[in-house]
């Protein structure tokens, strides 16, 4: 077999480019960071062959948001120019993301860099974790610990986290009673139930969103429910016949009970209205009366009296009125009663002057001025007159009575507007054909500063034959208008 040689001339060469070597050397495959660890990734640059100019390294992550790079910091870092055989470290700082699973790798060049032989300017690290292992953070701002609470019983409390929020749950005598899914972290939020014991311990806890399923517990609290009182007893005045311009104290009187002892009672208050009307509105002397401190008495165990006065006025309007009494505990706990009475109807009169003084007159002689006699109005309804006169005796059927002779009806004379003629005016007239007399004179209103009133303007003549002293009587009569 022939052959053929071939001869090969080659000139080794010392020379080599400048080549990049990276090495991880934090974190390490496999590694499981908490949220709350200082997190950073740190590389070990090495240049291989020639010195190396403008180099660089840059790191990425094979999934997103499992670690989020510091604000101030870059995915690229500039790390200059390095000698042949030398190293660089460089660091990423950075914070855990969300729970998850990613790879990390840095890749570096120089742009010095030629033929590239040993491609090693690449480093991957693998299945690095960021999970939350840290309990949520929680506050409870109320109830505070042994406290005693009015029903329904709100719970109020706080939780933050690095992580969403799976639930929190309120626990009462160790039985889970209430569950917020995916309650909003930092904000204040709250449990609100009717607690049927009276006396209890309560816990809140919160589990979040992790891999790890972090818990936090706040520990027992004790809580007592507050037992609202009640009037067991209710009295008012009743009917009530008011006084002729004064004032009559009406009174609506009970007993409380209070499981908690009568000592927990702190006020009771009371309004008494005129039906159709309510505790709330204005008050007011005709119709709305209010006593905002009823006194306390007689308290043994778990009861306790009250009396409740109202100083009501002669023109309170007459038909039905509500007593409302109120019983307010320690804690703000309130239960009310109500109950009926009846103002009744009440007509009553003032007459000033006392005395119809006509002067000194001659035989038929009409008294020149009107004498005025003021009729006021001293009881809860609208009103007219009904007039009537006598000398000495009702069936007498005289105005007056003289030292020489007598005056009839017809010469005492009234009306109600005034500086009227003496021949249009009225003539009195005895008991059995009293004189009514139209005057609408209405009651005083609540709010009125004074009492309402109307005038009689009165007149006389004197008859032939008489003389001397006369006197007689007019008796004023309220009748119903």
């Amino acid at each position: 077999m022939g052959q053929t040689r071939v001869e090969i001339d080659a000139n080794l060469s010392n020379n080599r480019d400048s080549e990049t070597k990276v090495e991880i050397l934090y974190p390490v495959n496999h590694s499981l960071i908490s949220s709350t660890d200082y997190v950073n990734v740190t590389a070990d640059i090495t240049i291989l062959g020639a010195d190396a100019t403008n180099c660089n390294a840059t790191m990425s992550f094979s999934v997103a948001d499992v670690f989020i790079l510091n604000e101030s910091e870059s995915y690229t870092h500039d790390i200059g120019n390095i000698n042949r055989g030398n190293n660089v470290i460089t660091m990423w700082n950075m914070s855990g993301g969300i729970d998850g699973v990613t790879n990390i790798t840095v890749i570096s060049e120089c742009a010095s860099d030629g033929f590239i032989i040993e491609n090693l300017f690449s480093f991957t690290i693998y299945n690095v974790s960021n999970q939350d292992q840290t309990s949520p953070t929680l506050i409870i701002y109320q109830p505070e610990n042994n406290s005693r609470q009015n029903n329904p019983v709100s719970f109020y409390y706080n939780v933050t986290d690095r992580s969403d929020i799976l639930n929190c749950s309120l626990q009462i005598n160790d039985v889970v009673t209430n569950v917020t899914e995916n309650p909003v972290k930092g904000e204040i939020l709250n449990f609100t139930i009717w607690v049927t014991d009276v006396y209890n311990n309560w816990t809140i806890n919160c589990t979040d969103d992790s891999i790890a399923k972090n818990m936090v517990d706040s520990g027992k609290y004790n809580l007592s429910i507050n037992r609202v009182p009640s009037i067991t007893t209710f009295v008012i005045d009743d009917p009530i016949n008011l006084i002729a311009a004064s004032n009559k104290t009406v009174f609506c009187n009970g007993t409380i009970t209070d499981l908690d002892t009568y000592s927990d009672i702190v006020n009771v208050n009371a309004s008494i209205f005129l039906n159709g009307l309510s505790s709330q509105d204005l008050l007011n002397t005709s119709n709305h009366y209010y006593n905002s401190s009823c006194t306390l008495l007689n308290g043994f165990g778990s009861d306790i009296d009250f009396k409740c006065g109202f100083d009501m006025t002669y023109f309170a309007s007459n038909g039905t009125w509500q007593c409302n009494a109120t019983v307010l505990d320690a804690i703000n706990a309130t239960n009310s009663t109500i109950d009926n009475t009846q103002v009744n109807e009440m007509l009553a009169i003032g007459v000033y002057p006392s005395v119809i003084d006509f002067g000194a007159l001659e035989i038929l002689q009409i008294s020149p001025n009107d004498i005025k006699i003021n009729v006021t109005n001293y009881g809860n309804i609208d009103l007219d007159l009904d007039l009537f006169a006598y000398a000495d005796l009702y069936s007498d059927n005289l105005s007056m009575d003289c030292t020489k002779g007598n005056i009839t009806y017809d010469y005492e004379r009234f009306s109600i507007n005034p500086g009227d003629n003496y021949n249009t005016m009225n003539s009195i007239n005895n008991t059995d054909n009293a004189v009514h007399v139209d005057l609408n004179l209405s009651r005083r209103q609540g709010g009125q500063t004074q009492d309402s009133y109307d005038t009689v303007y009165w007149k006389l003549q004197i008859p032939m034959y008489t003389g001397g002293t006369c006197n007689g009587k007019v008796v004023f009569t309220a009748v119903n208008s």
